[in-house]
């Protein structure tokens, strides 16, 4: 229960209090179950083996999973975070990353699992499958990607 009152005057004389009882119960259960589902997903992109990432629409870093370290050989999230995807991808890859960036942001629909080559931190290239799809985070459009390593180094 939420309750709101005031006092009610008389002269200068407090008489009374007038307020509002308000069943918050149904709001309570939904924040309740929100932040459930937060810890759900959160847990699931933690544990993934896949690497999980999310970029602004122009494409810069703003979150990545340990999963995303590991395949991209950084030690800390901050050799990611704030930095471009085509610091990452590789030369042959920019101009189609390009288009498609545009359009994830534009149509906000995702694609299907797709191979293109990366540059890891030391230097290494290697062939990833990805999908990617839009979604609003802190408010604007952007894009989280499930990265592997293709089948090829499996």
């Amino acid at each position: 229960m939420q309750i709101s009152s005031k006092p009610v005057y008389e002269k200068d004389r407090v008489v009374g209090l007038r307020g509002v009882l308000r069943d918050i119960t149904e709001k309570k259960n939904a924040e309740e179950e929100l932040s459930l589902s937060e810890e759900r997903y959160r847990a699931l992109v933690d544990l993934s083996p896949d690497a999980i990432c999310v970029t602004d629409g122009s494409g810069v870093f703003i979150f990545v999973n340990d999963a995303g370290l590991d395949l991209i050989a950084a030690e800390r999230h901050s050799d990611i975070i704030g930095k471009s995807l085509f610091e990452f991808l590789h030369p042959d890859y920019h101009i189609a990353g390009e288009k498609l960036l545009k359009k994830l942001v534009e149509s906000k629909s995702g694609f299907p699992l797709t191979e293109t080559r990366l540059v890891r931190v030391d230097g290494k290239v290697i062939d990833v499958e990805m999908a990617a799809t839009p979604m609003q985070y802190a408010g604007e459009t952007c894009v989280q990607a499930v990265v592997r390593l293709s089948l090829i180094h499996i």
